[in-house]
């Protein structure tokens, strides 16, 4: 089983034979997850802002439409792309459309995957054991996707050090490795190409010495250095770093389907 890491949507190649988990540390992974715990059942992904409002303009009352632009709610939304805001939100009585910046873009980058997971700190252990469980099944590598930044086109700090942070995770769990070459004689072995190696050096150069388990404290560390980490508390968003930073938390992985073109995300776990 070869892991490897994409740092954004542009570096993703052939998908046809790999499990994907897609990163879109601030703020999409969790902000679905707590959309999930706010009671939908299903979440609607919509090629843009604009696109989702003229989804749900056919009946509007029967909608939420949750998502952003630059780190905003959209005019006309229900909900922003904040996780905090769901809190107190119920979504069972509506269909969940939601369209972000990047993250959204990823999972369309993928669709064609076998499966598509997202991951965040916040589930941490589950979506891992998850991709490692189908990958094995299905004869699948294990791709992690960083949704990144500027629309896809760029690299998010934060995105890339939860990729290394899962990369550790997989070798935790499974720590008899073999190279890339190797893995054709060996596929229920752990390979990581040069990519997750370089994702899995930059998440264990934030321990200067000691264990490499992750904390909240190192990721908010990593956050106060990322761009994102950065402008989030200049927007008002300051809690959400704290809800993003959480580790393994639930046991819920969000899974992408396909219906008739549609890309919808589900819940299991």
């Amino acid at each position: 089983m070869i892991v490897s890491v994409a740092m954004n949507a542009r570096g993703v190649r052939q998908v046809d034979r790999t499990v994907c988990v897609v990163l879109d540390v601030l703020r999409a992974s969790s902000t679905m997850l707590a959309m999930f715990e706010a009671g939908a059942e299903e979440l609607y992904l919509a090629e843009s802002p604009e696109a989702a409002l003229d989804i749900a303009r056919v009946d509007r009352s029967a909608h939420w439409v949750c998502g952003e632009r630059h780190g905003l709610k959209f005019p006309g939304f229900d909900f922003g792309n904040s996780p905090i805001e769901f809190a107190e939100a119920t979504l069972a009585d509506r269909r969940v459309i939601f369209a972000t910046s990047n993250g959204t873009n990823a999972l369309r980058a993928v669709a064609n995957a076998p499966l598509v997971l997202v991951g965040s700190p916040r589930n941490e252990v589950a979506v891992v054991r998850q991709a490692v469980r189908e990958a094995r099944a299905r004869t699948c590598n294990v791709l992690f996707l960083c949704a990144g930044d500027s629309g896809g086109s760029g690299i998010s700090l934060e995105d890339a050090f939860v990729a290394g942070m899962l990369v550790e995770r997989m070798v935790r769990l499974n720590p008899r490795r073999v190279t890339p070459e190797d893995d054709a004689i060996a596929p229920d072995v752990l390979a990581l190409d040069d990519s997750a190696i370089v994702a899995h050096r930059l998440f264990r150069s934030y321990f200067r010495a000691g264990p490499t388990a992750a904390t909240p404290d190192v990721i908010r560390a990593m956050f106060a250095e990322a761009r994102s980490g950065r402008e989030l508390p200049a927007k008002g968003f300051a809690a959400d770093l704290d809800y993003c930073s959480e580790i393994d938390v639930t046991t819920v992985v969000p899974r992408l389907d396909v219906r008739n073109g549609s890309l919808v995300v589900v819940a299991q776990g």
